[in-house]
């Protein structure tokens, strides 16, 4: 009688223990799971820069995002933007295999560097009309119109990839704000 309560405690706890260790594994990968390991490895490659596969993305998705956040009336101008996502939002993101924070910056990057552009283009015109002049002055304007364009935060690969893309960054956030 005691062998046979015993023998059946026994079991129990191997049984147990059978059923916490396979509670462990991870018999099916889900959706979730490819997310994260795609926004991990993405992560790694993140830099200050935005790359050309990150434009491409986001141009691609940007127009969808931006309509989902017109619908659930998100200000994007707030300081913790990424912070302040539904449930919706956060799962947008998951399947589309972003992370919040570096759309957000990607984003906020991409208006930065448009207006780099033209600040740059403004200078080198105003540099292209002083030439002609032999004026003191204007080999001052010049310079200092010189240090304007070199003071800018764009990178020559980033230069390169925005002024192939310009007009149809400017439509795009002008048509999707």
């Amino acid at each position: 009688m005691v062998k046979q309560n015993i023998r059946r405690v026994m079991a129990f706890v191997c049984a147990a223990i059978i059923i916490a260790v396979i509670s462990k594994c991870q018999t099916v990968e889900t959706s979730w799971h490819r997310a994260d390991n795609a926004i991990s490895t993405k992560r790694d490659k993140y830099t200050k820069d935005i790359s050309l596969e990150e434009l491409n993305t986001f141009i691609k998705h940007w127009p969808e995002f931006s309509k989902l956040v017109l619908k659930n009336n998100i200000d994007l101008s707030a300081q913790n933007a990424s912070q302040n996502l539904n449930w919706k939002m956060k799962l947008w993101f998951i399947y589309h295999h972003w992370e919040a924070q570096r759309f957000f910056y990607v984003r906020q990057r991409l208006i930065k560097l448009l207006e780099e552009i033209k600040v740059r283009r403004e200078a080198q015109n105003i540099i292209a009309h002083l030439q002609k002049n032999k004026e003191v002055v204007a080999s001052q304007m010049i310079e200092l119109q010189k240090k304007r364009i070199q003071s800018q935060d764009i990178t020559p690969n980033e230069l390169v990839m925005l002024t192939s893309k310009e007009n149809e960054l400017r439509k795009m956030f002008k048509q999707y704000p």
